[in-house]
């Protein structure tokens, strides 16, 4: 499976909801398809990368999929905080 760019860096992170690390940062039009997700529109970009809402196709729901950086995806350190931030994420109840 290839990411928007048409390189292999899209994998699942196995965590309770939806997050992906891709190896490429850029604006995701609307209609974008990530693996089962659809991207619909942006929540909102920072340091670590940009935020999207997206449409689980599966399951038919609403989720978040976070898009990181590439200057971080080399970085450890930067993915074990991706990681922390989705569990906690996860742990919202909404």
């Amino acid at each position: 499976m290839g990411g928007p760019s048409g390189g292999s860096g899209l994998r699942r992170c196995p965590l309770r909801r939806s997050w992906l690390i891709i190896h490429c940062t850029m604006y995701l039009p609307s209609g974008t398809r990530l693996g089962p997700y659809r991207i619909e529109a942006p929540i909102g970009a920072g340091g670590m990368g940009e935020v999207y809402r997206a449409i689980d196709t599966r399951l038919k729901r609403d989720v978040a999929v976070k898009v990181l950086s590439a200057r971080l995806t080399a970085e450890p350190s930067a993915k074990q905080h991706f990681e922390r931030e989705a569990h906690a994420a996860s742990a919202l109840r909404v």
